[in-house]
């Protein structure tokens, strides 16, 4: 066969130009999935290396098979995988916040602890998506699926916090017997079954970023990781905020005595026995239903909330401390706390909390000429003690003076700020705005 008809030339044209208009074809379906066009995107790149084995140079080729829309078609195969990805996840999400508002059933339980069954399905869905990124061997495409995994997952915890806060509130502002007959029962069911399943989402975040990050190069290693731990602190916070909303709907029930902290029908009272029952209570309904990995943190919320609490009965209106009483029933009432609080914790955590008690005990106590010293000492141990507080302490005091105010006042104790805020801080922000209103109606009668 003569070499002047190039019958090797004539075929490749006709064998490239009919691949050529069949992959067009193809790309401008409506219907094409991702995983085609994956295919597609892979087989341009062994399409060329049988070229090369040829003896033919894809520069070489007109047109080019997918006329040079590799880096169009990755980016629309991403959003592909994007799309389906978030259609599934608002469908999960919409399904369980309705479970959750609604509490027709109790949500699953799995070895005696609560979950919501959708997070199994979700991190399969998600990993499926993944392996179908990875099948592309390029390390952009994969990390840009795992970007949007991960704001899709954070935007899943904002949106359960929101709805727990929207279900909170409801519970708090029940007042009376018909408007908590209103309210569908398993609340605390199903708020355990959101702190338990961030926990588990954790733990497979983790194992997602144990397996995808190592198949990448250094540079979307590092990547990837970060991404991922993004998402395992979101879970994390949400995990420690579900527990704080639980706490919430207990210290609802605790309002009454907690009022009574430091009035007259506080002393000689059982205010602390009737809070440490009704906790008491709470716990051995909620410890078998939530996350062993979880009960520890739930009681150290818990130990600051109480002594938080128990700070606060400063702003109570008919707060009164008498020199001659209020120490023995500050003791016996700290006897109480730690006594329940131990049952559950280590006493050395509580007493990490609960010190704070001393300095309160103090401030209460010092004859005058010991008062400034005294509130030295809180502020060096507690760098955020508030000023406001601690005036609100003195005037209390059965034996208050002007000259008490302006020993505290005038100190001007200089506390390098600490790294991290302490109980008092969270005083300020936990109890501001609930006293808010006691102090603009009631607390006029305390001013010297």
């Amino acid at each position: 066969m003569p070499r002047r008809w190039k019958i090797f030339d004539t075929y490749l044209e006709i064998y490239h130009n009919l691949m050529h208009d069949f992959l067009k074809e193809q790309i401008e379906k409506p219907d094409l999935d991702g995983q085609s066009l994956l295919n597609i995107i892979l087989w341009n790149g062994e399409y060329n290396k049988g070229m090369k084995t040829l003896g033919v140079k894809a520069a070489e080729l007109k047109p080019q098979l997918i006329d040079g829309r590799e880096a169009e078609l990755l980016k629309e195969y991403s959003q592909l995988i994007v799309k389906k990805m978030e259609e599934w996840m608002n469908k999960i999400m919409e399904d369980d916040t309705k479970d959750f508002i609604l509490r027709t059933h109790q949500p699953n339980e799995e070895d005696s602890k609560w979950h919501m069954p959708s997070v199994p399905t979700m991190f399969t869905m998600i990993n499926q998506q993944l392996n179908v990124a990875l099948d592309s061997n390029k390390g952009n495409v994969v990390t840009g699926v795992v970007d949007e995994c991960v704001r899709l997952l954070k935007n899943r915890q904002v949106r359960w916090q929101e709805v727990m806060a929207d279900e909170i509130n409801k519970h708090v502002r029940a007042t009376t017997k018909e408007d908590l007959e209103d309210l569908p029962d398993g609340i605390l069911e199903y708020m355990m079954a959101v702190a338990n399943d961030q926990i588990r989402s954790a733990a497979y975040t983790q194992e997602i970023s144990d397996r995808v990050a190592p198949m990448l190069s250094k540079k979307y290693e590092d990547q990837v990781r970060r991404a991922l731990e993004d998402a395992m602190n979101g879970f994390v916070d949400l995990a420690t905020y579900s527990l704080a909303q639980i706490i919430e709907i207990i210290f609802n029930d605790l309002k009454p005595p907690i009022k009574n902290l430091f009035t007259p029908a506080w002393y000689n009272g059982s205010d602390m026995e009737t809070m440490a029952t009704t906790m008491r209570s709470y716990i051995v309904d909620l410890s078998p239903g939530l996350d062993a990995d979880l009960f520890p943190a739930f009681m150290h919320q818990l130990s600051e909330k109480t002594c938080v609490a128990y700070l606060g009965g400063v702003h109570n209106k008919g707060a009164k401390f008498r020199s001659s009483e209020a120490a023995a029933q500050i003791r016996s009432d700290v006897a109480v706390g730690y006594g329940f609080l131990t049952e559950f914790i280590d006493r050395g955590e509580v007493k990490g909390v609960w010190t704070v008690l001393e300095h309160f005990l103090a401030l209460i106590c010092s004859e005058k000429p010991l008062l400034g010293e005294k509130y030295d000492a809180f502020k060096q141990s507690y760098w955020d003690l508030p000023i406001t507080w601690v005036e609100a302490v003195i005037r209390c005091r059965d034996d208050k003076s002007k000259d008490m105010l302006e020993i505290v006042r005038s100190r001007g104790t200089y506390v390098p700020r600490g790294g991290e805020s302490t109980i008092m801080s969270r005083f300020v922000a936990l109890f501001g705005s609930e006293f808010e209103g006691a102090w603009a109606n009631g607390f006029s009668f305390l001013m010297i």
